[in-house]
């Protein structure tokens, strides 16, 4: 089942306008410089839901996996709804 997702770029936008603390963790401060080096498909998802990489609301790491990775759990904000309506094709 496919569902409409429909994002309010202004209320997004203006969101990121404002003074908003960036925290200068290191966990932080990893994710702005990582992101900058992120998959291009992955940047225009974030970009067309208004989204700015630079400024995550909330960042925590879980730590080295066995295979060497590192898990983190991040937040970034957007204004959005599922619509109601759903795509049929």
């Amino acid at each position: 089942m496919k569902w409409l997702l429909e994002v309010d770029l202004y209320k997004t936008e203006k969101f990121y306008t404002k003074d908003i603390e960036i925290c200068d963790c290191l966990y932080c401060r990893n994710f702005i410089e990582a992101s900058k080096h992120f998959n291009p498909a992955i940047i225009e998802v974030f970009t067309g839901l208004g989204i700015n990489l630079s400024k995550p609301s909330h960042l925590s790491e879980f730590g080295e996996q066995e295979d060497g990775l590192r898990l983190i759990l991040g937040e970034l904000s957007s204004k959005w709804e599922i619509s109601r309506r759903r795509i049929l094709c």
